[in-house]
C-alpha cells in the first residue's frame, strides 16, 4: 500500500476530519488514474509530476496547519508516495512477482557483529548480531541471511538496496552529513546501490556533498525553506516540483536498474573495469 495512503486513511478514520477526508479522496483519485498509466519516459514523468503537483498544492498547507503536523506524518511521507507511484512501473519490470519487489520504506542490512564473549565461549556461541537501517524509500529485493554453528541457526531478514532516497520536507547541514556518511557505510556492503537524497526545500547556507559517495541531492522546489515558511504565512501558493529535476532523477534510476553493473568480458571491448550505468 501507498504509505502516504496509509498514513492519511489511517488519520481520516481516526478523527474523520473534513479536510483530510477532501485530500484522501484526491489522493485515491491520483492513485487511481495511474493505476492503467505507464511512467516510462519524459512525457508519462511530466504529466505525473503535474497531475501531483496539483495535489500538493491542494493539501500540503491542509497537512501543515494542523497541530502536531511533524508527529502525524501525513506531511512527510507525500513525498515517499510520490516516489512510490514515480517508479512503479520501472521497479517491476524484471519480476515475475511483485512480491520480490521491495518499494517504498525499507530495513536495509548496516553491518553486523560477530563477537563472542571468549576464546572459550566461541566454540558454542559466536554472538552474531545484524545491524538494520531505516531507508525513506528503497528498490530493493526481500532477502535473509543465515548463520549456523554447532547445529544453531541464526537467521536475519533484510532488504537488498539497489536504489536508496532519504526523502526530507527539507534539507539541513545536520541531516546532509548523515546520509553523507549513510551512504559510504551502505555502499561498503552494496557497491551497486545508488543513494540520493531529494528534498522540497533547503535549509542550509554551505556543504559539501562532492566529498562523500551520495550520487546526487535534489532541492526539488529550488527553494529556500524560509521562502517556503513566508508563503505559508501570506497562503501563497506553494512553489511546484520542478518536472527537469524529477525527470533527471528518473533517468537515473531507470538507467541503473536497465544496465548492467559488471561484466568481466567489458574490458575487452571499452578497455574499462568500471561500468557507468549513466
Amino acid at each position: 500500500m501507498n504509505i502516504h495512503e496509509h498514513i492519511l486513511q489511517n488519520k481520516v478514520d481516526s478523527t474523520g476530519n473534513d479536510d483530510l477526508r477532501d485530500c484522501l479522496a484526491e489522493f485515491k483519485a491520483l492513485m487511481k488514474m495511474y493505476e492503467t498509466i505507464q511512467i516510462v519516459d519524459k512525457d508519462s514523468v511530466f504529466k505525473f509530476v503535474e497531475s501531483f503537483n496539483n495535489y500538493r498544492n491542494i493539501c500540503a498547507y491542509k497537512f501543515e496547519r494542523r497541530k502536531n503536523s511533524g508527529q502525524e506524518l501525513i506531511r512527510s511521507t507525500m513525498l515517499e508516495g510520490f516516489f512510490q507511484i514515480l517508479f512503479k512501473d520501472i521497479a517491476f519490470q524484471h519480476s515475475s512477482s511483485k512480491e520480490e519487489v521491495i518499494l517504498g520504506h525499507a530495513n536495509i542490512l548496516s553491518s553486523f557483529t560477530i563477537s563472542p564473549f571468549s576464546y572459550k565461549d566461541a566454540f558454542k556461541d559466536i554472538n552474531f548480531a545484524a545491524q538494520m537501517k531505516d531507508q525513506d524509500f528503497v528498490i530493493g529485493i526481500s532477502s535473509q541471511m543465515k548463520i549456523m554453528r554447532n547445529q544453531k541457526e541464526v537467521t536475519e531478514l533484510f532488504v537488498i538496496p539497489f536504489v536508496v532516497i532519504e526523502c526530507k520536507t527539507y534539507i539541513e547541514k545536520n541531516m546532509l552529513e548523515t546520509h553523507m556518511n549513510s551512504s559510504k557505510e551502505t555502499k561498503k556492503i552494496f557497491p551497486f546501490c545508488l543513494y540520493f537524497i531529494a528534498s522540497e526545500y533547503m535549509k542550509m547556507k554551505t556543504a559539501s556533498p562532492q566529498r562523500s559517495a551520495l550520487d546526487e541531492v535534489y532541492i526539488l522546489t529550488q527553494e529556500k525553506n524560509s521562502i517556503r515558511e513566508k508563503k505559508f504565512k501570506q497562503n501563497l501558493p506553494i512553489e511546484p516540483f520542478n518536472s527537469d529535476l524529477v525527470y533527471d532523477l528518473f533517468s537515473k534510476v531507470k538507467n541503473h536498474l536497465e544496465n548492467k553493473w559488471w561484466d568481466k568480458e567489458s574490458p575487452f571491448t571499452t578497455g574499462t573495469l568500471i561500468t557507468n550505468s549513466d
